[in-house]
């Protein structure tokens, strides 16, 4: 099902609208309210517009209002620099301890799936509703191989 279908689909039955995404041979589903840009190795999505000029994409400074899902490949290193196995569902939980920030808070992990490590970073904002953190969450959780 193409990422239109899935919005009417969606929409058809009252849940909320999600697009399928994926990073490699990771897939994820996120709001079609949020934005979303793609990048070679990775994609960021958010609750506010995205470019490549924008703050978040070009210095990682993000607004104490939104928040932010990000999942990227790295690149193959000789020699490879281990990371743990993934165990799916992810969660917030399963990202490990949040670090504090002055206007919010972020999770990172690390993780392999076959051959290759993943890295998926969340960021909340101070002042980020409820709604859009709990977006945000069941993106993390939307993650799986494919």
């Amino acid at each position: 099902m193409n990422g239109l279908c899935a919005c009417l689909a969606a929409a058809a039955v009252g849940a909320p609208a999600t697009v399928p995404a994926s990073v490699g041979t990771l897939r994820f589903s996120y709001p079609a309210r949020f934005a979303h840009l793609d990048f070679p190795r990775g994609v960021l999505v958010a609750d506010y517009r995205l470019s490549k000029n924008s703050p978040t994409a070009r210095t990682a400074t993000f607004p104490a209002n939104g928040v932010v899902f990000e999942l990227a490949r790295e690149p193959k290193l000789s020699p490879p620099i281990p990371a743990s196995p993934a165990r799916f569902p992810l969660s917030l939980e399963r990202l490990g301890r949040s670090a504090q920030h002055t206007n919010g808070q972020t999770w990172e992990l690390r993780f392999s799936v076959g051959n290759d490590v993943y890295l998926v970073v969340v960021w909340y904002g101070n002042t980020a509703s409820a709604r859009d953190r709990a977006a945000i969450a069941s993106v993390v959780s939307s993650i799986h191989p494919g």
